[in-house]
């Protein structure tokens, strides 16, 4: 069953008309899955060499294109759009996973879902995120919306991955607000469904990253066109073509945000 953005909206109408503020992050999701039984390949699969994935021109971007197999994309996205617990934002639609994220660290501390929980394990035991991922946040983009550059503070351990789901998606990075005006990119890695985008270090704690509110994206292969250029455009599994083009967003794009929140102190 496909289930759109608009429709999981309605469903969330009236529930959360109070809380409907983009600096706020909806509650954590108690997610029972007793009588379903998801068969994953990711329990069968491994990484072999994180190096060869970095996005050139960037030091420390990662571009995994088919992280996960279209099975596993598949019965994640499904019972992401099935279950409740979305709360709608101004420009998107967000469900977290694992806890509150407070600025003393992870709080109210909760298991992840059964349908997450090899994703979590997978990316850990790729030595994609040094610690046990124990916190994800899922976003939801009508085609047109994206989410403001930004950094992601210091209550996270300094990595993140990001599984793109759905429809493919831009993310933009900049050194600064003066160069987000000015349309001066560090890195633009176009990100197709079943990627993985990995970050961090200084692209993590204090580059901006986001992903621009436009109807079409700019694309090129030449890197003389700066505004246009895709960094990983190598790695794509869909060729960009010659010259700049423009790429219509035409689908709800799903991302989620793969991390590990430092826990907070009982002290």
């Amino acid at each position: 069953m496909s289930i759109s953005i608009l429709e999981i909206k309605k469903r969330q109408s009236g529930k959360n008309q109070s809380e409907n503020s983009m600096g706020e992050e909806p509650e954590p999701q108690k997610v029972d899955d007793e009588e379903e039984k998801y068969e994953f390949d990711m329990v069968d699969q491994e990484l072999d060499d994180l190096d060869k994935y970095l996005v050139p021109g960037t030091e420390t971007v990662y571009y995994i294109p088919n992280y996960v197999t279209q099975n596993d994309h598949d019965i994640i996205l499904k019972a992401l759009k099935e279950k409740p617990g979305w709360k709608e934002l101004p420009r998107r639609i967000v469900k977290k996973f694992g806890g509150d994220v407070t600025s003393e660290g992870l709080a109210n501390k909760e298991e992840l879902p059964d349908y997450l929980q090899p994703l979590a394990q997978r990316i850990y035991d790729d030595f994609i995120i040094s610690s046990m991922p124990n916190h994800m946040l899922v976003n939801g983009y009508s085609p047109t919306d994206g989410i403001m550059p930004h950094t992601d503070g210091p209550a996270y351990h300094p990595e993140v991955a990001c599984l793109n789901l759905g429809a493919n998606s831009l993310l933009s990075f900049w050194k600064n607000q003066d160069d987000v005006r000015e349309s001066k990119y560090l890195a633009r890695v176009y990100c197709e469904p079943r990627s993985l985008v990995i970050f961090t270090d200084k692209y993590y704690s204090d580059y901006l990253h986001g992903i621009e509110y436009v109807h079409s994206d700019k694309m090129s292969t030449t890197p003389e066109d700066r505004e246009s250029y895709i960094d990983n455009w190598k790695s794509l599994d869909t060729p960009i073509g010659e010259g700049v083009i423009e790429k219509d967003r035409q689908d709800v794009r799903y991302s989620i945000t793969v991390r590990h929140v430092f826990e907070k102190s009982l002290e």
